[in-house]
């Protein structure tokens, strides 16, 4: 019989790349910071653990905090690259209760059980492939929560799962396989057997509709010949996906240059920008190219009463100073569209510090340990308040946010608990500026690149601190901030609220940080309304080590209602095994096909 697709993602989950430990050996070296090394490790899986506070105390929060990041390979591809895992956290009687594990996608069962055979998957810059399997899905950037407490794992470059919140293993992909359109037409049998498909890292549930919005697409390569496409795609609680191209209003097709990282809804529209997360198509082919990202922002707004699905819809196409990647919106739109653009200038997360990488500064060749970590920006970061009106169909910057403080500007959160019609408030970190990440091949790359904030060539010769900070989004200024000392990196912020006995005073609810620093993988804890104040807990434990963390999410409870659709990733791919070699077909018989 065909094992089903549940049953047999649970197997294994305990694996964990003990290859992805490096570093270790360097750590008497006192010019190398810790905490970087420790941002090259994997999230350790499986973990069943609870913290005591080593340092002041816990108060109870409700619900559960949910966090991914990678599973880095040790190779020298960059950390992004890799399987992902799941860590859940809850705060409840003065201890954190925490849980992590991998998220096996029947890729990652091939990817494991083909190691040493002549099929083994190979990586390639943000890609890991397979002469017979194909491409992954790692699955390792966000969780989204959807439906009554359902919960998504997504990837850009593959189609998402729904996960379950209690157990962390996946549950069902969402849409077929043959209904996410491939970047690249297939040209093998490997391909055709499990396609690259991009999506975004960041689809948009509405609770008030019951629906969720992501992308499909294909941009446009340079020099290489493919049919790019730009569609969006929608679902309700029966999974059942829905398709819309989007177009001009000549009806020539709307193309993406760079990515699509993220999307917003507002009551009437939804968002899409061109993300300044550019991924080299000559990498794929083991050519090591780096161009740098473009210097605007293209954004697409397209009216949701408007789509239908198989049929094509109009978008309106504006465009701003200065690459973006991440972005808020305000759901009231009655006064316009408000949004809230993370201007990255110069900084592309998906480059990286290569082996032969020299440093900018002084053309030191870089440390060894820092191979695979995200290089550092080539300018200093902003933030831009931004207004729509689409009647006029005009853009406008309203405010920004500029100054020292913006240094590695990152992730942010937000009280799950408050309305979403205004952009609100949020709680930001950063991540600092590092002179040893900083590599002579990205300031060259970026030298003249448009829009600058500051010149190339004064860009600091010393580390800049890292933050957490408090950000009224409406006046666009920092309320409140907390400098961590030298050493200390945060990362995946995420607002907890409080239970109604906790002793913070007036306080709304507390973040929740993950913290690298000299003494390896920590918890902080910190009273959303006074962080100036420092945390009011932190937490570690020998077992706990998790890399670079990246997005997270909050869910009020871990029990949602059975999903209400199912599709078998597994009897898609046997449907698929006239694709492979005949040794190929054997081993994935072995894994997916039990008597």
């Amino acid at each position: 019989m065909i094992a089903g697709s549940c049953g047999i993602l649970a197997v294994g989950c305990g694996g964990d790349h003990e290859e992805g430990r490096i570093g270790e050996e360097e750590g008497s070296d006192d010019k190398v910071l810790p905490a970087l090394l420790g941002l090259t490790q994997g999230i350790h899986c499986p973990l069943d653990i609870e913290l005591q506070p080593y340092e002041g105390q816990l108060p109870t929060a409700l619900g559960y905090a949910f966090v991914m990041g990678p599973i880095p390979w040790a190779d020298g591809s960059p950390i992004f690259n890799g399987d992902g895992a799941l860590l859940r956290i809850g705060i409840n009687e003065g201890q954190v209760e925490l849980k992590a594990r991998r998220v096996l996608t029947p890729c990652a069962l091939l990817d494991e059980a083909s190691q040493n055979t002549k099929y083994a998957y190979q990586n390639r810059a943000f890609m890991r492939e397979s002469s017979a399997f194909g491409a992954r899905n790692f699955l390792n950037t966000s969780p989204v929560p959807t439906f009554d407490g359902r919960l998504m794992a997504t990837y850009d470059a593959g189609r998402p799962w729904e996960i379950s919140p209690e157990t962390l293993e996946l549950t069902t992909p969402i849409g077929a396989l043959d209904e996410w359109r491939p970047m690249l037409p297939p040209l093998t049998d490997a391909q055709r057997f499990h396609t690259q498909s991009m999506s975004t890292a960041h689809p948009a549930y509405d609770e008030r509709t019951r629906e969720v919005f992501s992308v499909n697409y294909a941009p446009e390569v340079e020099g290489v010949n493919i049919e790019p496409f730009f569609d969006l795609l929608w679902w309700g609680d029966d999974g059942q996906v829905k398709r819309s191209a989007l177009v001009h209003e000549d009806g020539s097709h709307c193309i993406l240059k760079m990515s699509c990282h993220q999307l917003q809804i507002t009551e009437r529209y939804i968002i899409l920008i061109d993300s300044a997360v550019l991924v080299e198509p000559e990498q794929l082919f083991g050519l090591d190219v780096t161009r740098p990202q473009l210097p605007t922002t293209a954004i697409w707004v397209v009216p949701r009463d408007q789509l239908s699905d198989g049929e094509s819809t109009v978008a309106q196409r504006y465009e701003v100073a200065s690459e973006a990647a991440h972005f808020l919106a305000a759901y009231d739109d009655q006064e316009g569209i408000e949004l809230l653009l993370v201007h990255q200038c110069s900084s592309d997360p998906s480059e990286w510090v290569r082996a032969e990488d020299t440093l900018a500064h002084n053309g030191a060749p870089v440390h060894s340990g820092y191979v695979g970590l995200p290089v550092a920006g080539a300018d200093r970061l902003w933030l831009g308040k931004y207004k729509i009106n689409e009647e006029a169909q005009e853009i406008t910057l309203e405010r920004s946010l500029h100054g020292d403080e913006m240094w590695g500007l990152t992730l942010w959160t937000q009280d799950p608990t408050q309305s979403k019609a205004q952009l609100g408030q949020g709680w930001w970190i950063t991540q600092g500026w590092h002179p040893d990440l900083y590599t002579a091949r990205i300031a060259e790359v970026y030298r003249d690149q448009e829009h600058r904030t500051i010149e190339i060539d004064e860009l600091p010769q010393s580390a800049q601190p890292c933050r957490l900070m408090e950000i009224d989004h409406e006046t666009l200024s920092i309320t409140d901030q907390y400098l961590f000392e030298e050493g200390y990196i945060p990362l995946s912020p995420t607002f907890l609220p409080l239970a109604e006995d906790h002793n913070l005073g007036s306080s709304s609810g507390v973040i929740l940080t993950f913290m690298q620093g000299p003494e390896g993988s920590e918890l902080w804890v910190f009273n959303a309304d006074k962080i100036s104040e420092g945390p009011i807990a932190k937490c570690r434990h020998e077992e706990l080590w998790f890399g670079h963390t990246l997005h997270s999410a909050w869910l009020p409870a871990i029990d949602p209602p059975s999903a209400l659709y199912s599709i078998s990733a597994v009897d898609e791919l046997v449907e698929r095994f006239h694709y492979l070699p005949p040794e190929a077909r054997e081993l994935a018989s072995s894994l997916f096909i039990k008597p």
